[in-house]
């Protein structure tokens, strides 16, 4: 008779818009984290991904220091920590000296349990990352994702990962399905095939992009899948696992009915429900269908993907073009599975292309460094000629993480400073942890001026701001960080000045996206308001801005 099917909690990593990593700091982190160690969670997806880099460019937190409340916060349950196979938290390959510290940091720091997900096609540097993280001491999940379009039957390159992974010393197999394109009964063939060939356990990773994630689940629970991730329900959205509550029901009364404390669940949810109200998120729509992805098109990842890649270009009227020219790039590419790099390279050469008179005249850096084979080879055939045109060596690429063993970043730099300059750098790393250590003494400067507004109430399409201004940073060039409360929520947003002789323009800088703003007119202002017609990403608004009695 088969175990209770043990449930992961996704929340910390995997929840809407990020709503963790771009809004909750370390120390509101510690409060939830200790109430999900009571919920009796096989484990919590804590870090990894694109969330470490969030951490430290965004909230400008210490990431080993967020890993360490984490852990503190979750004495009786497992913590895991995915990595990106070679590329680990970000999208260049890293050398073997730094996947080797890195993995001595995370054992250093109580991590129990790492999961190599890599986007599915370098097999062998896969393979290479799951050795070396069980060498060090982890329990090892290696994930296979399913990937949107063209592929060969995912039953193949499942059973083919279960003898790979299986070689390798992995502990468990864990069956990703980013795009939710697996109905009940095909992902319960697949579980009872993978069963019968192979002894490892395997967890079910179910994005809810059509609402059947719970239902496909439940399925493979009965099939024999040993573990599923799941997220609470307060911060459950389209493009994560489903909701722990859904999914407890539909296996409600079953043989194998996970051991969950609802009654402690339901503490996580409101905690989580309240922390948006905290942050002014409680407005936001959770949960849809990607109706793209019903019709057959390409996932809405893709068009948001896009519209950020024009938004940089300054050329958001082109998105049409670009949603029918992507197709045409990923076939050209080699129909690779649309998830992060791969994801970004295809979109960033369709925006190029369409940007362009002829397409491919140019290709971008992350499209070089994908053709070069840095992300493995796909499976399907690369458009030849863009292969033989990437090895030229003037083209830029992505540079590959620089060596640990080599790197020097000073005498008195520790392991975990000069993994974050390696990890996160740009020369930026060590930078933005220290602007976070000394944020205090930094927003106490504030204009000298006492004429200058320290809150003002934006209005704009009819919604209203409070914005207060909580502290400067430093000028470093042409660039000042304002610290700003809007909403509720301290932000750091990085503005860039244009130079003294030239139109007031800037380059705006907040939650990594850059907003090009130019001031068109300056309208005449009322007593307490000032109208202003500007030009954002290429349109033009008016936002009316409000302000305290006392200016």
């Amino acid at each position: 008779m088969r175990p209770p099917v043990g449930i992961y909690d996704a929340t910390l990593r995997d929840s809407v818009g990020d709503f963790v990593s771009l809004h909750l700091r370390s120390h509101e982190l510690g409060e939830v984290v200790r109430l999900l160690d009571k919920v009796g969670y096989a484990g919590v997806d804590g870090f990894g991904g694109g969330s470490a880099e969030r951490v430290v460019h965004l909230l400008r937190e210490d990431p080993w220091e967020r890993l360490r409340v984490i852990r503190r916060g979750l004495p009786n349950t497992p913590l895991q920590v995915v990595l990106r196979s070679k590329l680990l938290f970000g999208s260049s390959p890293a050398p073997l000296s730094t996947i080797r510290a890195t993995l001595r940091l995370l054992s250093d720091l109580g991590v129990d349990h790492i999961k190599v997900s890599d986007p599915g096609i370098d097999i062998d540097g896969a393979r290479m990352v799951v050795e070396m993280a069980k060498f060090t001491g982890f329990k090892v999940t290696a994930a296979v994702p399913v990937a949107w379009g063209l592929m060969q039957d995912p039953r193949d390159a499942l059973l083919e990962a279960g003898v790979t992974f299986t070689d390798a010393g992995a502990d468990e197999i864990a069956l990703q399905d980013p795009f939710g394109l697996l109905s009940p009964a095909h992902l319960a063939s697949l579980v009872r095939s993978f069963t019968q060939h192979c002894s490892l356990p395997l967890r079910l990773h179910v994005h809810d992009t059509s609402l059947m994630s719970a239902a496909a689940i439940e399925a493979g629970v009965s099939a024999g899948a040993a573990f599923a991730d799941a997220t609470v329900s307060s911060l459950a959205w389209t493009y994560s696992p489903p909701r722990a509550e859904s999914l407890l029901m539909a296996l409600r009364g079953s043989k194998r009915a996970p051991a969950i404390d609802l009654t402690a669940l339901e503490n996580v949810s409101r905690w989580f429900d309240e922390a948006k109200e905290r942050k002014g998120f409680g407005h936001k729509v959770l949960h849809g269908v990607d109706h793209a992805l019903l019709r057959g098109e390409m996932p809405s990842t893709v068009k948001r993907t896009l519209a950020n890649e024009l938004m940089r270009r300054e050329r958001s009227d082109l998105m049409t073009r670009a949603w029918e020219e992507a197709p045409k790039v990923w076939e050209d590419l080699g129909c690779p599975p649309l998830l992060t790099p791969l994801l970004e390279a295809v979109c960033s050469q369709t925006a190029e292309n369409v940007c362009n008179d002829v397409p491919y005249s140019s290709l971008t850096p992350r499209a070089v460094t994908y053709l070069r084979g840095a992300y493995g080879q796909p499976r399907h055939a690369i458009r030849g000629d863009l292969v033989t045109r990437a090895k030229d060596k003037s083209l830029d690429s992505e540079a590959p993480l620089q060596d640990f063993d080599h790197a020097d970043f000073g005498p008195t730099a520790t392991a975990a400073e000069k993994l974050t300059m390696i990890l996160f750098g740009d020369g930026e790393g060590l930078d933005l942890l220290k602007s976070a250590k000394t944020s205090d003494e930094t927003r106490s400067e504030m204009p000298a001026d006492s004429r200058i507004p320290r809150k003002v109430i934006v209005e704009h399409q009819g919604e209203s701001f409070e914005v207060n201004l909580e502290g400067l940073g430093p000028m470093k060039g042409n660039k000042r960080t304002l610290f700003m409360r809007i909403g509720g929520e301290t932000s750091s947003i990085e503005v860039a000045f244009p130079p003294a002789d030239s139109a007031p323009e800037f380059v705006l800088k907040h939650h990594g996206k850059s907003h090009r703003i130019k001031i068109l007119e300056i309208l005449p202002k009322g007593k307490r308001t000032l109208p202003v017609v500007m030009r954002k990403d290429g349109q033009v608004v008016e936002i009316l801005y409000s302000f305290p009695k006392n200016i």
